[in-house]
């Protein structure tokens, strides 16, 4: 899903709303909004942003972000935004190399 955050979260309030009408539980569905708000702010992190650059951009507090960054440093294991970014560029780096064609000269 692509958009300016602030539909995403929009979008995402109204599958909530669904989700609970359709029996789905909130809490679980809750979680997992969780876990994609945060991999998306470590994403921004990794490209250099700042969390002011993001708050600003999202329309959201620094503190919710600073929250959320603690839980994608205790869920990485890093205690830094430095660490973290360190941590997802070696994540990233075999993904470079997927896309290689069998007659790249490595055959």
């Amino acid at each position: 899903m692509s958009g300016p955050p602030r539909q995403i979260r929009s979008h995402l309030q109204t599958r909530l709303a669904r989700s609970a009408a359709s029996g789905v539980r909130p809490d679980v569905f809750e979680a997992v909004v969780a876990r994609f708000l945060e991999a998306q702010l470590a994403s921004q992190i990794a490209a250099g942003q700042t969390l002011a650059d993001i708050a600003c951009e999202q329309g959201s507090g620094r503190e919710t972000l600073r929250s959320q960054l603690k839980a994608v440093f205790d869920k990485t294991g890093t205690a830094r935004q430095a660490g973290l970014v360190l941590l997802l560029s070696k994540l990233a780096a075999p993904a470079a190399y997927a896309g290689e064609s069998p007659d790249d000269g490595h055959s």
